[in-house]
Formats: structure tokens, C-alpha cells, sequence
């Protein structure tokens, strides 16, 4: 009997020609046009890139995408360079809204064994992106944690997008068209945070303010704060950036917002504290001089 070959279905031509035009906008256009291919024969994730040194596969998610063939325009790839900088062999990092692991992987490898690093990703299936990355790259140093994180233990709706690696808690199943359960915890509840912490990187699409309230005791056991602000993914759930800057300074911490890579600016609280509309990343710390002793930077004017 003669063996009937099937071959895959080539992408549509006027498809291509979008891909084609789209791909001048991106730092790498022929890696985008390749993902582009890769992704409708489906064999994207049989392809496994690098990026800051460590092995990921091209996973049907934009923020992997954004790492084949955009990483030098990509606002991750900012943050991650920062924090291999700030951070030193022997640290203990926890990253709190690891998505597919773009941030913990690189920060496992670049540091060493000598290092511990926790990261948690609540959606199951971007979990399931991340442990892929884990395997290949063999970090011991690097525990995973699938559950989200907030002010009390139980379970919480999560939006389920296809495609979507930036899901996110929900007040209630009817706010989207698909939602799951996903079971959430309080970050004082592990182990780990009864020791020393030397940084948290908070990135948890607008429901940062109930991981810091369960998170009190780790609080008081770690040097730095690396967290993203923006009123907009805070307003769905009825608090603003001025209420996360009042819960910090109460804690003893200090905040700054970066002016360029090298200046920093202090966050004073206030009762009109101003709406951040674009999204942007502050740190705090207890003591400014444990942060500048950590990277060169100059506190300008408030």
C-alpha cells in the first residue's frame, strides 16, 4: 500500500506578506517572520531559544514571543538586566508573579547554587510553561510554586484567556467570559518567610496590595521591594497607588520611582496622591543606603 505523506499547511499568503510589514517594527524582523512560520505548522514549541543566557521554549505566549524577537525593545528585558545587577550570589529572591519564568531563570543561573529563589504563577497552564523552562535549564536553586498570593488562604477566581500569559484575580466569574479556581495563599505562610529575604519582585496585574497584607512577617524580613504600579490595574480592585504608598511608609519603608537607569526619586505620601497612568516599576527599601551600597544610583529632588 503506497504511504500517503501529509505535509503541513503552509501559511496563507496574504498572511505572510502582514507578517512581512509587522516584522519591521521589532528588533529582530527575521525572528518574527520565523515565529510567525513556526506558529501556524505549530512546531513553535520544538524550538527552544535563548535568551540572557538561559534555554526557553518558543511557547504560545506573548511574553515569549516578546523574547524571541523583540528582547531589546521589551520592558522585561530592562528589569531583568536591573536585577542581575542589584542582586549578588548568595541572595535569597522571591518572585512573586513569575509568568513563564523570563525573570526567575535568568536570576536562578546568573546567581549560582550559593542562591534560593521562590517563585509563584497562579495560572496552571503558564505554570506549565514555566516548569518546561525549569527542566531544560536544570536549576537546582530554582522552587516553583503554583498558587496565587493574597491577604487570606482559600481560592480565588482567575481569568483563563487563551493565548494570554497576563491573566489575572478576579472579583467575581462573571467579570470575564472563562474563569477557574486557583488556590491562594499568604505569602507569610511558607517557610521561607521566616528567614531572610534579600528582594521581592511583586508583579501580579493590580492585586499587589493583598499580597503585601498577607505577606507582613516576610515584610519584615526583606531588604528590597521591586514592585509594579499602575492605577489602572489597581482601580479593579477598588484601591490606588497612593493606598499601596500609605501601607509602605506605615511599614517603614522607603520608596523611590526611577527617573533614567541611574536616578531615582523619592515617593512621599499624601492625601492627593497622584494617579500613575502608564505602568512603571518603584523599589523600596528600609534604608537608602543599603540600596545604594547595593547599585549606583543618585536620589534626586522630591
Amino acid at each position: 500500500m503506497q504511504k500517503v505523506v501529509l505535509m503541513p499547511k503552509l501559511p496563507r499568503f496574504k498572511g505572510f506578506a502582514n507578517a512581512i510589514r509587522q516584522s519591521r517594527a521589532h528588533s529582530s524582523p527575521m525572528r518574527f517572520i520565523l515565529d510567525y512560520i513556526l506558529r501556524r505548522l505549530r512546531w513553535n514549541e520544538r524550538v527552544i531559544f535563548t535568551y540572557e543566557g538561559c534555554r526557553f521554549r518558543l511557547i504560545d505566549s506573548p511574553t515569549a514571543r516578546m523574547m524571541f524577537y523583540d528582547a531589546n525593545h521589551w520592558h522585561g528585558t530592562t528589569d531583568v538586566r536591573f536585577l542581575k545587577q542589584f542582586l549578588r550570589p548568595g541572595d535569597v529572591f522571591v518572585d512573586i508573579g513569575a509568568n513563564i519564568s523570563s525573570h526567575c531563570i535568568t536570576l536562578a543561573k546568573h546567581l549560582g547554587n550559593s542562591s534560593q529563589i521562590h517563585a509563584f504563577e497562579p495560572h496552571p497552564r503558564t505554570f506549565a510553561y514555566l516548569e518546561k523552562n525549569r527542566l531544560i535549564n536544570r536549576l537546582d536553586n530554582l522552587h516553583t510554586y503554583n498558587v496565587a498570593l493574597g491577604d487570606e488562604d482559600g481560592e480565588v477566581f482567575f481569568s483563563d484567556v487563551p493565548w494570554n500569559d497576563l491573566n489575572r484575580v478576579l472579583e467575581s466569574p462573571e467579570q470575564e467570559i472563562s474563569a477557574l479556581r486557583v488556590p491562594v495563599r499568604l505569602l507569610d505562610s511558607y517557610a521561607f518567610a521566616r528567614s531572610p529575604i534579600t528582594a521581592i519582585k511583586l508583579d501580579v496585574e493590580g492585586f499587589e496590595l493583598p499580597v503585601l497584607r498577607g505577606a507582613t512577617i516576610a515584610l519584615q524580613n526583606t531588604q528590597f521591594l521591586y514592585f509594579e504600579v499602575s492605577d489602572l490595574h489597581y482601580e479593579k480592585y477598588s484601591y490606588s497607588t497612593g493606598d499601596i504608598v500609605q501601607f509602605l511608609d506605615q511599614n517603614g519603608w522607603k520608596i523611590y520611582r526611577f527617573v533614567d537607569e541611574s536616578r531615582v526619586k523619592p515617593v512621599v505620601p499624601s492625601k492627593t496622591f497622584p494617579r500613575i497612568e502608564q505602568t512603571q516599576n518603584w523599589i523600596a527599601t528600609r534604608s537608602w543606603e543599603a540600596l545604594s551600597a547595593r547599585i549606583e544610583l543618585t536620589q534626586v529632588g522630591e
